[in-house]
């Protein structure tokens, strides 16, 4: 593990929270475009070109940090060995596990930010098997620059699995964040609401299953790393676990009341004024959701960031 807390913390965030969104976005723009179908994505072309460059944001933000992360590494390789050669320091970082694994996520952004443009502008099978081979790379460097990566082999599946379905609701959420309210301002109340209904009831049923999944791996990680549960209290490990798990809990009260009430009410809605309220509602959950992301990412980047017990 990389040392310095707060300094880890912030690069693991970034990386965490970026890499995510890159690995997520795939599966769920292929289901909003199939979704939306040829007629409806003329409606929303703006919401495109807004995802895209959250997603070329996010290739920048993770190759930042994964230079900033291999040059942090380096200077505590220096501090700790007493050496004025920089040089060297950088090649043992770059020769460890996290350094060669981190410096693994600079070709992949710089792939990412070129192919997630043509991704979302002219879908195609080439397109996405492009995204989804580097986004594949930054997958699995995240388990591998963690405690997952030097324990076994099934933390680092049960890891990936975490992550993927952590990513897939993480996208969709942010991505409906960007649709609702672009969605709104064009249209009759049926095109709105056939977009609308076309993402939400989409997402909808596959952010059970990607839920569903995150919850029974991320109940599994502590007993695949040998964790001693009796020994959480008063760590730091214990207090990020325990915040995760609650904003887990709050993510799947959220979650319900998109599928069983928001999606419904927004379903049944003619007129165009019930339409834009139940959208609005609708777009309020959908916001504390992503800000709840947020901040289950900041307690994922401390969990891999300080030693478990």
């Amino acid at each position: 593990m990389i040392g310095s807390l707060p300094v880890d913390l912030a690069l693991r965030s970034i990386t965490l929270g970026s890499a995510l969104l890159l690995l997520g976005a795939l599966p769920v723009s292929m289901l909003f475009l199939r979704s939306l179908g040829a007629a409806a994505q003329r409606d929303v072309p703006r919401a495109l070109v807004r995802l895209r460059r959250i997603l070329r944001c996010a290739a920048v933000a993770v190759g930042a940090s994964a230079v900033l992360t291999v040059w942090h590494l380096a200077d505590q390789l220096q501090a700790a060995s007493g050496t004025n050669d920089a040089g060297d320091t950088v090649r043992q970082a770059l020769s460890s596990q996290v350094g060669s694994w981190t410096a693994m996520r600079v070709p992949a952004a710089v792939v990412l930010w070129f192919v997630v443009a043509t991704a979302l502008t002219a879908p195609s099978s080439a397109g996405w098997l492009s995204w989804a081979a580097p986004a594949v790379v930054l997958a699995v460097s995240l388990p591998m620059t963690s405690h997952a990566g030097v324990t076994n082999a099934l933390g680092i599946v049960v890891d990936l699995l975490h992550l993927a379905s952590g990513a897939v609701w993480l996208a969709g959420v942010l991505a409906l964040a960007v649709v609702v309210p672009l969605a709104l301002r064009a249209g009759t109340a049926d095109r709105r609401r056939q977009v609308l209904l076309s993402c939400a009831a989409a997402f909808s049923r596959l952010a059970v299953l990607a839920v569903a999944i995150a919850v029974v791996t991320g109940v599994a990680q502590p007993f695949v790393a040998d964790v001693d549960l009796r020994s959480l209290p008063g760590t730091t490990w214990g207090a990020a676990a325990v915040t995760k798990l609650l904003l887990v809990l709050v993510i799947v009260a959220a979650g319900v009341a998109n599928h069983y009430v928001l999606i419904g009410r927004l379903d049944r809605a003619r007129s165009r004024a019930r339409l834009d309220d139940r959208a609005t509602a609708l777009l309020g959950v959908v916001s504390l959701e992503v800000v709840l992301g947020v901040a289950t990412v900041l307690a994922a980047a401390l969990l891999v960031s300080a030693p478990p017990p």
